[in-house]
């Protein structure tokens, strides 16, 4: 199976001023721990970035939180809209890569993240959440994504992939 491992908006515009509120530390612990995994199966990874807002001033803090790690092998998508896979090379980018199962990580759980989510579903993926891989403003929001999704966690993960 080929797996793709999506990391969705965890930029420093949106997290900076709120990264212990948000638990962004815990969030981005979860996925660098993931992303390893996948980086050593060979499976993909691919940093999703919100360019809606981007401007000659922000440019600067448009980039990832300094607590996600980006590996050179990574792949970047930069989108326009909430669902990644709207109008950016994603598809293609996966398809070529030969994924069929994509789990999705980032930030925010009622936007972007839930979006993705479904842009995959519409694009014939296998989907889930990756556990402990999601923050948002609204906690609450986090919970019913986990609750009302397809959720994957790293044992499983790390099971999949041996």
């Amino acid at each position: 199976m080929k797996t793709a491992l999506l990391v969705v908006d965890l930029q420093r515009i949106f997290l900076d001023h709120q990264k212990e509120a948000l638990r962004v530390p815990e969030t981005c612990a979860a996925i660098n721990e993931v992303s390893r995994l996948y980086r050593a199966s060979q499976q993909t990874v691919i940093h999703i970035k919100d360019i809606q807002r981007q401007t000659a001033e922000n440019h600067a803090i448009m980039g990832f939180v300094s607590d996600i790690d980006v590996a050179p092998g990574d792949g970047l998508v930069e989108k326009l809209a909430h669902n990644a896979f709207w109008a950016t090379p994603l598809h293609n980018m996966l398809q070529q890569a030969g994924v069929d199962f994509v789990v999705i990580s980032g930030f925010a759980a009622e936007n972007c993240v839930l979006a993705t989510y479904f842009g995959a579903l519409e694009n014939g993926y296998k989907t889930a959440i990756l556990q402990k891989g999601v923050t948002s403003r609204n906690p609450a929001a986090v919970q019913e994504l986990y609750r009302d999704r397809h959720l994957v966690s790293l044992p499983v993960l790390e099971a999949m992939l041996s």
